[in-house]
């Protein structure tokens, strides 16, 4: 995600946690990828922050395909 994504008001809040902002950024990360992954707490407090318009998240594209050849194994 872009820092033009974060919002001023969320970089302070993000700041407010101090010497965890790096914990609470991979939270966020984490949140992002599979808001299902984090904790039910976490979860309310990034979705308020996104209806609230601080935080724009990206949306998802289609994953790509990542099918590996067997080709190059096969010898």
């Amino acid at each position: 995600m872009s820092t033009n994504a974060i919002s001023q008001k969320f970089e302070e809040v993000l700041e407010s946690f101090g010497p965890n902002t790096s914990y609470v950024w991979d939270v966020l990360q984490q949140y992002i990828d599979d808001p299902n992954s984090v904790n039910e707490t976490w979860q309310q407090l990034f979705a308020e922050v996104v209806a609230s318009g601080s935080l724009d998240l990206p949306k998802k594209s289609e994953p790509k395909n990542t099918t590996v050849s067997n080709e190059k194994f096969e010898k």
